[in-house]
């Protein structure tokens, strides 16, 4: 798996359950990244995704014990939602090109399960902060947008600066984003995967 983010120099990530800081380019970034692949996300932060609806022409998993909170506004979005891991072995809906899928599951071994049928195809773990930690230690690999943005934060990454076995692989080229602030994308490789 691979984990992708957007925090500032101290690893802040949000505040009050949204985005410190939101700007074009890590969007895009983002959507290169991500477009056509597997992401993993919690339920907060589906509901913090535009209309609380799944990242179109992805599949989607969604970590959480409460199924019955996933929005229907979520599921109606979907071309494909699927809440029992027997349903979601049936691989015919992992191979339409384009589709939204939505997959909820309440548990890391369900999730691991579920990950395990897509044969290696990059996983994106896309939040919120406690399912970065969960599934950090599953990942080897973390691409780090780290921004300049000055506002407090309340939630955070974990710094991998500091993480045993977390080594810098790319240091991208400092940029400054339309909206003025700098910002480098960074990739990190984890030896302990």
């Amino acid at each position: 798996m691979i984990t992708i983010v957007n925090v500032n120099e101290s690893w802040g990530i949000g505040k009050d359950n949204d985005l410190l800081a939101n700007f074009p380019e890590d969007m895009k970034y983002f959507r290169e990244k991500t477009r056509g692949k597997i992401i993993v996300c919690g339920l907060n932060t589906l509901k913090s995704y535009p209309g609380m609806k799944p990242l179109k022409g992805r599949i989607n998993i969604v970590l959480t014990e409460a199924l019955d909170m996933i929005p229907m506004e979520s599921i109606k979005a979907c071309d494909c939602y699927v809440d029992d891991l027997a349903k979601a072995s049936d691989t015919a809906f992992m191979t339409t090109p384009g589709a939204t899928v939505m997959i909820a599951v309440t548990n890391l071994y369900d999730l691991l399960d579920i990950v395990s049928l897509f044969n290696g195809d990059d996983v994106f773990v896309c939040g919120g902060a406690s399912v970065y930690r969960l599934l950090l230690p599953y990942c080897d690999k973390a691409l780090i947008t780290i921004n300049d943005c000055k506002r407090e934060a309340d939630t955070f990454f974990p710094d991998l600066t500091k993480e045993e076995g977390w080594e810098l692989s790319n240091e991208g080229e400092l940029l400054e984003s339309t909206t003025g602030i700098k910002y480098r994308f960074n990739t990190y490789t984890n030896k302990n995967a």
